[in-house]
């Protein structure tokens, strides 16, 4: 009696599609494998440029931080330089004789020479002698000048603590003066002040090194009146340039006049509810890149009446930066050539083996086709399909050799890819299925004979999965 064996797959209901033949892995992957690289690699560059302009931001920071920091220990140490200065004047008993008495002649006789002597050597401009209503009584630096009352923070501060005062204060020259007010006792009863001052300039010209950093001091126009600030400006030999920014005026420049690339950067509101903060920018000019920072400017009082502006050369940091940035580029181009020619010589040899796989599979079902389409008994491969709860429901026919269809009476273009329960109604009443179904499941191959009627013969199945 004829036997049929019947090979074994299982599917769910949710069956799916495999294809037959992928792409070359080649093809598939080194697309995204480039775009990765790519990425990885732009985005260390991007890294990389970030953290550069990170540490030259905080580089230039740091530097005027320290330049603000040096200004203060600079003017501190040259308050103290005056207020020891003030000491003997204060004891002398010339000036106690002659302060109360309002002897303008006197004193001016004996403290001329020690001013003219001050002015020389530590650059002093100004020297005053206050009655104890802080009415002028001399200026020996202008002693045309008297009689008027001095209302400045640090005369008030003497005042008020009976003890020596100082800071910078706005003159009506516009310019920034350390003044040093120090009272003057005898016996304990207050006589007056004596007061010392001198231009800031040479402090801030002390604190530029270098032609790669320059500074600058801005005023605001609302600190300062416009006919004596040209005024003065002139008597100082210096550009008195009123219209040349909306709120400020430049008066002090390292490099004699401040760039007008500079310069807007020093216009700050005057307005009471505007926050004056540190600006920190990069600017082009001359060829060059320069870091401006831009901080507030307080005087005696604590009040902010201009911007102190530190301008940095960083152009050479800025050139080494970008040859390092080429160098790395170069390097990185090379490496990524580098990988991407292994991925491609690494992805060609899989793809060489998985066709040598595919080839010999070729040849192995070439070889199992001539076998089964010649041989004696029926051969059959089924696809076991399944429900959802796991359990075989029927079967397909996948293929038949020419045995089947001598043995069966079925042609194999009636059955190949329909399923047993179409070709053969009422086979789910048999136990065929459900042998089939438990192969499928278990991997576990089974014998058995079998009588069908559908098929009217004796079916040996040996099946495996």
């Amino acid at each position: 009696m004829p036997h049929i064996l019947s090979r074994i797959y299982k599917r769910s209901q949710r069956a799916f599609q495999i294809d037959a033949s992928p792409k070359p892995v080649l093809q598939r992957l080194l697309t995204p494998l480039m775009f990765m690289i790519i990425v990885f690699f732009a985005g260390a560059g991007a890294l990389l440029w970030e953290q550069q302009q990170r540490h030259l931001t905080q580089q230039t920071q740091t530097q005027s931080t320290a330049v603000a920091a040096n200004l203060q220990t600079a003017l501190k140490r040259q308050a103290d330089g005056l207020a020891a200065a003030l000491q003997p004047i204060v004891a002398d008993p010339r000036v106690h004789q002659a302060l109360p008495a309002g002897d303008i002649s006197r004193l001016l006789a004996d403290w001329q020479p020690v001013f003219d002597t001050m002015r020389r050597e530590n650059d002093l401009t100004h020297f005053y002698f206050l009655d104890d209503r802080r009415v002028c009584r001399l200026r020996v630096h202008k002693p045309s000048k008297h009689g008027d009352r001095i209302d400045r923070y640090t005369a008030r501060e003497a005042e008020r603590t009976g003890k020596t005062a100082s800071g910078i204060e706005l003159g009506p020259l516009g310019t920034f003066t350390l003044r040093v007010v120090t009272p003057v006792f005898n016996d304990g009863k207050l006589l007056g002040y004596v007061e010392l001052g001198k231009e800031i300039e040479d402090v801030l010209a002390s604190l530029h090194s270098d032609a790669k950093n320059q500074l600058a001091v801005a005023i605001g126009k609302n600190h300062i009146d416009q006919q004596t600030y040209e005024t003065g400006m002139r008597f100082l030999g210096r550009e008195a340039d009123w219209p040349r920014l909306l709120n400020s005026v430049i008066i002090y420049a390292s490099q004699g006049r401040l760039a007008d690339a500079f310069a807007p950067l020093a216009d700050h509101n005057p307005d009471p509810d505007h926050t004056h903060r540190p600006t920190d920018r990069d600017v082009r000019f001359d060829g060059k890149t320069w870091h401006v920072s831009a901080s507030p400017l307080a005087d005696a009082s604590g009040k902010p009446v201009g911007c102190l502006m530190v301008m940095s050369d960083i152009s050479a940091g800025l050139a080494a930066f970008h040859r390092l940035m080429i160098l790395a580029g170069i390097f990185g181009g090379l490496l990524l050539t580098s990988i991407l020619a292994f991925i491609i010589v690494l992805l060609r040899r899989t793809d060489a083996g998985i066709r040598a796989q595919y080839a010999e599979l070729g040849r192995s079902e070439k070889k199992h086709r001539l076998l089964t389409e010649h041989a004696i008994s029926a051969l059959a491969l089924h696809e076991i399909i399944l429900d959802d709860a796991g359990q075989a429901v029927d079967y397909i026919f996948l293929s038949v050799n020419p045995a089947f269809e001598t043995h069966t009476g079925l042609k194999a273009a009636d059955v190949i890819g329909r399923r047993a329960s179409e070709v053969m109604p009422g086979i789910e009443n048999t136990p065929l299925i459900e042998i089939y179904g438990k192969v499928a499941l278990t991997g576990k191959p089974n014998s058995f004979e079998y009588c069908s009627p559908l098929l009217k013969n004796i079916i040996l199945s040996m099946p495996t999965n």
